[in-house]
């Protein structure tokens, strides 16, 4: 049964049998029962074929037969949605989740999710319903569809849930990267050691991961880069470098409290261009622009040079003689403007900036130390460290596409960025807290993503005194081409 009117139906239908479980066809997810997105869902009609109902098939009422297909249990189904009795005109949907689900779900008021126990034949919690607690279906909303009728712009609802939005971000991509876990020693794909030995195995598995090879893999390509070393080389350190030991402190001077923080780490960060002590005070090139602005609201009287709200490219034909042409490839700048907040820049000149890069899979320690100073803020007038509230957050984008693709995003927490908490550090997504530390803090990440632009918020507080540092995209990541 197609859902699809005869004009839709006639578009899409091409008239061609494709095999499911071979390699060719396995993006596709693999045979029906095989993939766990697969359900059925069954339509109930009188014999009028008047709908009265529809739900969806429990996994236990039906059955696989290699021979003979699906059987159906119809009249366990039927009773269990309560017709005992009559006759019904039955049919089924044989459908796979692969944008949303057809379940809803609860969030509160502030449209995040809502995940604790909630019984519906409970009035009091019925009652919440409108009020504290709201239903929402768990799809997403197509936007826009093309004039070919082959394709379909999606957009999610207002639904603050991780798994929603990961799984979003998910159906665009066509790659995914299988990450380790990080552990000194163990990574997430090594080679089975099979009869012959490890070094002569073709067999791959994962190990201490909870990413897994799907059946949309079969077919695909696994590249394996940097796998002999022939030579080492040791990058001479870049102008104006500073020794990762040289404290970098907020002052606490005088009742002020400032912000900072550097790139403490220089042995796993897989730096590739530019030079971290842009974001260092008191010099930093970026340091130097944005800090004093404590808003996020790009001031009238800020240079704004090399401060981007649109970065990119585009083709353009140019007549090479009367018989050739050839296309350029056009940078697309735009300045940002007065009023604009941090959260529309999306990159900084290299020439003016020079931002630090760094390969995929590098790991970024990102240190503030804080002492508490006298008057005169000098260390001699030193007393005990104050007790501070700091609070990190990672912003930006990302452009993560094929090379000649052209699409910004917003990060996307443990994507693109995976934040590893330590000890006492609390915070969700790109949020990171540590309260009441009298050593500083640090953060330490994992940049898992090709051509992002990460920016770093520090806020810090002790008692009612608050200081606020935000360097928009002072970090990048390079790209795949």
């Amino acid at each position: 049964m197609s859902r699809l009117n005869k004009i839709d139906s006639d578009l899409l239908y091409a008239g061609v049998n494709i095999d499911l479980s071979s390699a060719e066809h396995a993006y596709l997810g693999g045979e029906f029962t095989e993939n766990p997105n697969d359900y059925i869902e069954v339509l109930i009609y009188d014999t009028n074929e008047t709908f009265l109902e529809s739900a969806v098939v429990d996994s236990g009422d039906y059955i696989y037969d290699e021979g003979e297909g699906i059987k159906l249990k119809t009249g366990t189904i039927l009773r269990k949605l309560g017709y005992d009795r009559g006759r019904y005109v039955v049919k089924y949907n044989f459908l796979r989740k692969v944008a949303g689900s057809y379940e809803n779900v609860l969030v509160d008021i502030n449209n995040e999710r809502y995940t604790e126990e909630f019984d519906p034949s409970n009035p009091t919690d019925r009652a919440k319903i409108g009020k504290s607690l709201f239903i929402k279906e768990y799809k997403y909303l197509i936007h826009e569809i093309s004039p070919t009728r082959k394709e379909v712009r999606l957009i999610p609802l207002n639904i603050k849930d991780e798994k929603y939005l990961r799984d979003f971000y998910n159906i665009q991509h066509i790659n995914k990267r299988v990450k380790s876990s990080g552990i000194q020693g163990l990574s997430g794909l090594n080679f089975k050691d099979d009869s012959n030995g490890l070094g002569q195995s073709y067999q791959l598995e994962v190990e201490d991961s909870t990413a897994q090879f799907l059946q949309q893999m079969v077919g695909g390509t696994i590249t394996l880069p940097d796998v002999f070393i022939v030579d080492q080389y040791q990058r001479p350190p870049p102008p104006g470098w500073i020794s990762p030991d040289a404290p970098t402190d907020e002052l606490y001077s005088q009742e002020n409290l400032q912000a900072l923080f550097y790139i403490s780490n220089y042995d796993t960060a897989l730096l590739e261009d530019g030079s971290a002590e842009g974001i260092r005070s008191p010099n930093g090139a970026i340091y130097e622009r944005f800090t004093g602005i404590t808003d996020d609201i790009i001031p009238e009287a800020m240079d704004k040079s090399g401060v981007y709200s649109a970065i990119g490219w585009h083709w353009e034909t140019h007549q090479v003689n009367i018989f050739a042409t050839r296309k350029v490839k056009v940078d697309d700048f735009e300045t940002i403007n007065t009023d604009q907040n941090f959260a529309d820049i999306k990159g900084l000149r290299r020439s003016i900036f020079n931002p630090p890069a760094y390969k995929p899979e590098g790991e970024i320690i990102i240190k503030s130390v804080s002492r508490l100073m006298g008057a005169a803020g000098s260390e001699a007038d030193e007393t005990e460290n104050p007790s501070i509230n700091y609070t990190w957050e990672i912003t930006g984008w990302e452009n993560d596409q094929p090379s000649g693709i052209n699409r910004w995003e917003q990060l996307v927490a443990d994507e693109d960025v995976i934040i590893h908490r330590e000890g006492d550090q609390g915070g969700e997504g790109f949020i990171i807290t540590e309260m009441n530390s009298t050593n500083g803090s640090q953060i330490r990440i994992t940049l898992n993503s090709w051509d992002m632009h990460i920016g770093i918020k520090l806020t810090i507080k002790e008692d009612i005194t608050t200081s606020t540092l935000h360097l928009p995209c002072c970090i990048e990541t390079t790209r795949l081409d």
